[in-house]
């Protein structure tokens, strides 16, 4: 039946053991992990989504610097090989190393940003080896590496990189990393793109938007009103209307519930009555994800 697409999520994929094999020497590179692996069905969590309008939801791996590779699932009820409707269809980055990993490297997000940098260069050099050794094999065999060669054909692929980008100076250093190393990649927004629409509309990268829109700051006397800043209190009133300005600015946009499941529904309306189009609206839940996930002859 119709229905809306989520296009990131979390679903279905437990925790990973921090205790379990290492595949690359640093435990935030996981790029070989996919989450069709661990799937498991989560049927209180499938009821919300259902409940919201959803059908299908991109659920990606949530641990890692590179976590692993995303699928496309079904939200019915079911065995969970049933609710496989695309398999490893994406690979999901963020800036912010997992802590079920330990307290290791990196320890800064600049760190963070050089191990990801040096594990695509890692995963060219792995590649070159391979290929030099194919071509002479009296060569010593290279070290196979099951991450760093996932990540390499990966980018060789095209296969969309998934970037949780937690504010807007993360969307433009995730666009920045996507050119550097030739990246097929969406980037998750953390709402607040209102604030630098231009320079993200340049980048030209779809946009994941979440509705999590910011708490009513509580001002209910002057003690409490002192502590709020006049940039929160901005983006409190700014944020219901991100959405309608990134679509106004031509920014190819897809909808999520991220974050606030249970009041999606509702923020999608303020969001309507802020700005959004409609069929905009419409769009990003049902025909621009369907088309970025290569679905739109089943879906959308």
């Amino acid at each position: 039946y119709a229905g809306f697409i989520d296009m990131y999520a979390n679903y279905g994929i437990p925790d990973p053991d921090p205790e379990g094999e290492q595949i690359h020497w640093n435990p935030q590179i996981r790029s070989h992990f996919s989450a069709t692996s661990t799937f498991r069905p989560d049927e209180e969590m499938a009821a919300k989504l259902r409940a919201q309008g959803f059908i299908a939801a991109h659920t990606l791996p949530s641990h890692g610097l590179l976590a692993g590779q995303g699928s496309l699932v079904g939200l019915g009820e079911g065995e969970a090989n049933r609710m496989i409707i695309r398999n490893e269809i994406s690979q999901a980055l963020s800036f912010r190393r997992s802590m079920v990993f330990g307290r290791g490297y990196p320890t800064s997000g600049t760190g963070g940003i050089s191990l990801i940098r040096q594990s695509f260069l890692d995963a060219e050099w792995h590649e070159a080896a391979h290929n030099a050794f194919r071509n002479n094999p009296s060569l010593e065999r290279p070290e196979y590496n099951m991450a760093l060669a996932r990540l390499h054909s990966s980018r060789q692929e095209q296969i969309p990189f998934v970037v949780d980008a937690n504010d807007f100076n993360a969307v433009l250093r995730a666009s920045s990393l996507a050119d550097e190393f030739g990246l097929n990649m969406w980037i998750r927004g953390g709402g607040d793109e209102y604030k630098h629409l231009e320079e993200i509309r340049q980048t030209g990268k779809p946009l994941i938007v979440p509705l999590n829109f910011p708490r009513t700051p509580d001002v209910s006397s002057p003690e409490q009103a002192i502590n709020i800043s006049l940039e929160a209190l901005r983006h409190w009133y700014l944020a219901p209307e991100n959405p309608s300005r990134i679509a106004r600015a031509n920014i190819p946009m897809a909808l999520t519930a991220h974050g606030n499941v249970d009041g999606f529904m509702r923020n999608l309306k303020k969001a309507v009555e802020r700005g959004l189009d409609e069929n905009d609206a419409l769009a990003s839940l049902t025909t621009t994800p369907a088309s970025m996930l290569g679905i739109d002859h089943t879906h959308g």
